[in-house]
């Protein structure tokens, strides 16, 4: 069966050296030493898709990054990539990308900076009373962000090569202290300037709050990978490794007590400008729909070319097969946010949501980016997946810059609004709306346990770890759809789905000690989702 899977891999490798030629299942067959049936039914069983059906959206892909990338006419690429007529080509476009080779060659965002000359200068005095208060609370943890990642720079060149993995995780600590510092100046930029408004204001604190909320969550994720990584290196305890994780662990108390006193200040600025600021206008939808449109038709072809390098690399590629195709869950979001924004009618709530899942999504494409990173390290550097690593380093940025310009198109169309409803403050929201956040905070936190699980699956090989993987992702999906927006009845949702998730990890950590050695970094993630189970158990307790 080997055999045959490593000749459906060299015909993958031709087709995708051949895509500007003509291309036939019998010459693809016959180059496989396959009959023509058999050739179809162990491309589709390989690949997941009929081997035509795998032609025709390869030369479109490829056909999205020339366009992209060059200056050749629309029919010029279209007749490069099999088609008869411009007219062929930007039809098959638009039903795969969502919008035609000139929509997608020529999209430009354009917001109109409309100046309001609204200046309060006693609530101008106490926001800066209290953002300099918030830098003072900050600076600490960037010195100690530093320390740390010089640390485990250390600690990963004193191991030599099993020590590849630490020195990744040194270089997050590096930009983790970097985001800090950037959050800094934003904050310090926001005393010294001269031109404000109360919807600047308003905006700009809202904007602190969620920053200070990523720069704690990121103290989270880091802390979970390097507990992986300790496991993974097997080392004994007091080791460096060890004093890593501990100086971490301080570290993320720190922040945690820091972002407390941080979004308590913030709080009382919401509490000092609030009002209502919104205003009716929706000028901008269509400019800041297609931007996202564009954003998801790049990343649909990313993620066919990081399967393509997954499958380049044989059976060895089965790890970057999962983080390809974890990314192209997240340009799904993409997806769905355009979608959103097409239909945006005055009414930004739908809208707001996508976006939100977007934004959430840009961080999961940055832990693919990460994996990436660790399975071409694991490869020796292959060419091919290194080449693709590089674009997938670069997507999560691409992302980040869409959602940031159609949040401000959102704000452009929307400029009244009542900050009641962009409250910062937990303790005054329903208990609805309280729950809600809770809700997408479980969603958010399983699914990143549920990716890293599954490429540390591939890792180790271990095929007694997959079904756990895949009863968490049933269970999230049950979840999901049982939920109606009802207290009551998402209760019981979140219930039920917390009593699956207990269930799977008893089996799972049976697995684990059963495995021995090879089921120690799962041990890392069983013993998380213990404590999100824990979590879930004190919400349904206290809401």
């Amino acid at each position: 069966m080997q055999k045959q899977a490593d000749g459906i891999y060299r015909s993958v490798s031709h087709i995708e050296n051949s895509l500007t030629d003509a291309l036939s299942i019998d010459e693809l067959a016959g180059r496989s030493y396959f009959s023509r049936t058999h050739f179809q039914r162990l491309f589709r069983s390989v690949v997941g898709e009929p081997v035509m059906e795998y032609i025709k959206k390869r030369r479109l892909q490829q056909a999205c990054r020339v366009l992209g990338e060059s200056d050749a006419t629309v029919l010029d690429v279209a007749v490069a990539y099999g088609y008869d007529s411009y007219e062929g080509f930007s039809r098959a476009f638009k039903a795969y990308f969502g919008m035609s080779p000139t929509r997608y060659r020529n999209v430009r965002m354009v917001f109109n900076k409309e100046e309001k000359e609204m200046l309060f200068h006693k609530l101008k005095g106490n926001v800066d009373r209290h953002i300099k208060e918030v830098i003072r609370v900050l600076q600490p943890i960037t010195a100690d962000c530093k320390a740390l990642a010089q640390s485990a720079e250390e600690a990963g060149k004193a191991t030599g090569p099993q020590g590849g993995s630490t020195l990744i995780l040194a270089a997050e600590y590096g930009g983790l202290a970097n985001r800090t510092i950037h959050f800094i100046s934003e904050l310090e930029d926001s005393v010294t300037a001269t031109e404000q408004t109360v919807f600047d204001m308003s905006d700009r604190i809202y904007r602190f709050v969620k920053m200070m909320d990523d720069v704690a969550f990121q103290f989270n994720v880091l802390r979970l990978f390097s507990a992986a990584e300790t496991a993974r290196i097997d080392v004994n305890p007091g080791s460096i490794f060890h004093d890593v994780d501990e100086k971490l662990d301080k570290l993320l108390h720190q922040a945690m007590e820091s972002r407390s006193a941080v979004i308590r200040l913030l709080d009382e600025l919401t509490l000092l400008v609030r009002e209502e600021i919104r205003t009716e206008a929706v000028s901008q939808r269509d400019a800041a729909a297609e931007l996202l449109q564009k954003v998801a038709s790049d990343g649909k072809v990313l993620v066919a070319d990081a399967k393509g390098a997954a499958l380049s690399f044989g059976e060895y590629g089965h790890a970057y097969m999962c983080v390809a195709k974890d990314l192209e869950k997240r340009v799904g979001s993409v997806n769905e946010a355009a979608q959103a924004m097409k239909g945006f009618t005055g009414e930004r709530g739908s809208v707001d949501d996508a976006l939100k899942k977007m934004d959430d999504a840009s961080f999961m494409t940055n832990i693919n980016a990460f994996n990436a990173k660790i399975e071409t390290a694991r490869s020796g550097y292959n060419e091919t997946l290194k080449a693709c690593t590089e674009r997938i380093l670069q997507y999560p940025q691409q992302m980040h810059e869409a959602n940031a310009a159609c949040v401000k198109a959102l704000d452009e169309s929307v400029k009244l609004f009542k900050l009641a409803k962009r409250s910062t403050n937990h303790e005054e929201m329903p208990a609805e709306e309280k729950f809600q956040r809770s809700i997408e905070d479980i969603f958010f936190q399983t699914e990143i346990l549920l990716a890293q699980m599954r490429v540390e699956t591939e890792r180790c090989r271990v095929d007694t770890f997959r079904p756990a993987a895949d009863k968490i992702e049933g269970a999230l999906k049950i979840f999901s759809d049982a939920l109606d927006g009802t207290l009551a009845n998402d209760k019981a949702a979140v219930a039920r789905f917390n009593a699956a998730l207990s269930e799977i990890i008893v089996t799972h950590e049976e697995a684990i000690a059963e495995a021995g050695v090879r089921g120690l970094v799962h041990k890392v993630f069983a013993s998380e989702f213990g404590h999100l189970a824990k979590r879930i158990e004190a919400l349904l307790t206290y809401v």
